[in-house]
């Protein structure tokens, strides 16, 4: 083989190598990356915690804001959290405090926090109800009964001190998988569930259960309004993309505005982003937002003192400062 056919050959492997290596790394999601600019990716899952990002989405402000943004949805919040960790999300609306705070033990300044949430009677996301016709009218009832719960320590955690504190000592807990609790619940399999919208409310809307606990069961648990999850933002995407980073602020700023002005309106936008049916959206709930920045004295208490709950459980491993995560100006700069 003369040196000119080799280096032919040579040249098409090349060429074929570089068309694959384009192929396996191309992205995928609901939005196309742009021929310039960054396009920002938030993770979701898609259930009615999320309203702030899917607010945003269905009244334009990130294109006021000029900004492209990719949304990827996850079957849990875990998962949201170790992607963003792996660095494949730039921030999501409603990051889990668990692992969010675990992750500032383990890898210090990864993130900002810039909206918490605030569980209370009026807005919260978890329910306690049991099965219709199951003979349990008070949580007294619930002695010697299962009780199904979501996935994950905190939950398990927030059902045995919320029992407790009401005197019942003897039961079971079990972990149940989003879609299956409602089937455990209707075949007798477990006989109460606290769950995360829409659950609760399909389960009563269909007949299934009904209610057993008016109000949020981790506010009576706390005793104040404690905050379960935040928005939380990547330090790399806040120092390398500052420019997209404010913009994605403000659109999630002015998303959390109108969700506290225009509640049922919120609600009615759900069924265009989650599995939900108009009529089972009008009757959901979802907890309350607040933007850090008009936070306040006893909101900033309240998630200090959640933190330290989560410590004190042995749910996380060191005490977190909550103060220090949260976004300021000079994060901005």
């Amino acid at each position: 083989m003369n040196g000119k056919i080799f280096g032919m050959i040579m040249l098409a492997v090349l060429v074929a190598g570089t068309a694959l290596l384009a192929l396996r790394f191309q992205p995928t999601g609901l939005a196309t990356l742009p021929e310039e600019g960054y396009t920002v990716k938030i993770g979701y899952k898609p259930n009615a915690n999320y309203v702030v990002l899917f607010v945003a989405l269905e009244k334009g402000y990130f294109e006021d804001e000029g900004l492209k943004v990719e949304t990827l949805k996850f079957d849990s919040t875990n998962t949201i959290m170790d992607a963003f960790a792996a660095g494949h999300l730039d921030a999501t609306p409603t990051g889990n405090v668990v692992v969010s705070y675990s992750l500032e033990n383990t890898r210090p300044g990864l993130f900002k926090l810039f909206s918490p949430d605030f569980y209370t009677d009026e807005r919260h996301s978890e329910n306690l109800i049991v099965r219709k016709g199951s003979g349990i009218r008070s949580i007294n009832n619930l002695e010697g009964k299962t009780i199904g719960a979501n996935k994950g320590i905190f939950a398990r955690t927030m059902i045995r001190k919320f029992l407790e504190k009401q005197g019942v000592i003897d039961f079971k807990i079990i972990e149940i998988d989003d879609s299956l609790q409602l089937q455990a619940l209707e075949t007798g399999q477990i006989d109460a569930l606290v769950s995360l919208e829409p659950n609760p409310t399909i389960a009563v809307e269909k007949g299934i259960a009904e209610y057993l606990v008016n109000g949020s069961v981790y506010a009576k648990t706390f005793g104040f309004y404690p905050s379960t999850s935040c928005g939380v933002i990547s330090t790399k995407f806040l120092h390398e993309h500052p420019a997209e980073a404010k913009k994605f602020l403000q659109a999630m700023k002015r998303s959390i505005e109108f969700i506290t002005k225009n509640f049922e309106e919120s609600k009615q936008i759900l069924p265009k982003y989650i599995p939900i049916e108009k009529n089972i959206a009008e009757k959901t709930t979802f907890p309350e937002f607040q933007y850090v920045d008009s936070m306040s004295k006893e909101q900033k208490e309240a998630i200090q003192k959640t933190a330290d709950f989560l410590f004190e459980e042995g749910i996380i491993k060191k005490k977190v400062d909550t103060s220090r995560l949260m976004l300021d100006e000079k994060d901005l700069e």
